[in-house]
């Protein structure tokens, strides 16, 4: 008797995928709002621009909820620390999928400054790992980033980051994916 494994492959990409947006909620649940930071969330929308290979587009929901963790040095800057879970989509020649992530982010904050410098990496999991003739390898990968944000508002922000999605060669392929992203920026405080 034959196995039909794309269809098996399909169940247990799908599993993943149900498990990481449970594990991605429950990690934005675990933080009060009632942090003296503020807690954020918006969109992102940008693609890839690597060359010849497939071009992607991606679109990105986020929320980032403020940690307990800060550091002021004493020269009036401070740096926060941050939780971030996003949905994100990504096409590439008709080729849909999700992204689901969740993990640390730094921002720094000059003194009384309107700029935002930002860093962090995030576990992710893909419901596609094909977008055309593009491989990503695999389901599991790690998303790291840094950006710049800058405060219009004391409730709005707009910014630009570059996004690295690797597998960190656990998985071959391994060609990694950068993506130019713009940034909307809510406050909730």
């Amino acid at each position: 008797m034959q196995h039909n494994t794309s269809t098996k492959s399909q169940g247990h990409r799908w599993t993943g995928f149900f498990f990481g947006v449970i594990a991605t909620l429950s990690s934005l649940a675990i933080t009060p709002i009632t942090n003296a930071q503020q807690d954020h969330f918006g969109v992102r929308i940008g693609g890839s621009t690597d060359g010849g290979r497939e071009q992607l587009t991606a679109g990105e929901i986020y929320s980032r909820h403020a940690l307990p963790w800060t550091w002021r040095p004493t020269d009036g800057s401070r740096l926060t620390t941050h939780l971030e879970g996003a949905i994100a989509v990504l096409d590439g020649r008709g080729d849909t999928g999700a992204a689901l992530s969740a993990g640390p982010v730094g921002v720094w904050a000059g003194d009384g400054g309107h700029w935002r410098f930002e860093i962090g990496i995030k576990p992710t999991i893909l419901s596609e790992d094909r977008f055309g003739t593009r491989d990503l390898g695999g389901h599991f990968h790690f998303t790291s980033h840094v950006g710049i944000r800058y405060q219009l508002h004391p409730k709005f922000s707009v910014g630009y980051r570059v996004q690295h999605i690797s597998n960190a060669g656990i998985a071959s392929p391994n060609p990694g994916l950068d993506l130019h992203l713009l940034t909307l920026d809510l406050s909730s405080h």
